[in-house]
């Protein structure tokens, strides 16, 4: 065989090897009309979205947190203190809200009721609190 008519038959059996691995193309599958698709009843829904900042509410309750823990750090506030504190604190704040004038007379009755709740020892503490706070 000369290397021509080698050649002119590898050439054939490639070609013919590659058209027997050749995949036909497919045929395009039958169009299905659009329809919505809904996650059923059950599955929980996500959204992302950015971060949303913290309401007016939840900053307040945050400041008056801090401000509770504070001062129960600074003078010992007793388990049974602290949500009597956090009350006043809490009506103080709704009051300076409703009242913006007059600061002062709310922050001075509210320091009152707290001075009562208070054993003198604490009440001590709490004087030298307030100075060293302003």
């Amino acid at each position: 065989m000369s290397v021509i008519g080698s050649a002119a038959l590898l050439t054939t059996t490639f070609s013919l090897a590659q058209a027997q691995t050749e995949t036909p193309p497919a045929t395009p599958a039958a169009p299905t009309p659009a329809t919505p698709v809904t996650p059923p009843p059950s599955a929980p829904t996500t959204t992302t979205s950015a971060p949303v900042a913290p309401s007016k509410p939840d900053k307040l309750a945050t400041k008056l947190a801090k401000k509770l823990a504070k001062l129960t750090t600074a003078i010992g506030l007793t388990a049974d203190q602290q949500p009597k504190v956090m009350a006043i604190y809490e009506d103080e704040e709704k009051q300076l809200a409703v009242a913006k004038t007059d600061k002062a007379k709310i922050k001075d009755a509210a320091d009152a009721q707290i001075v009562a709740l208070l054993t003198p020892e604490q009440n001590a503490k709490y004087t030298l609190y307030k100075k060293h706070k302003l």
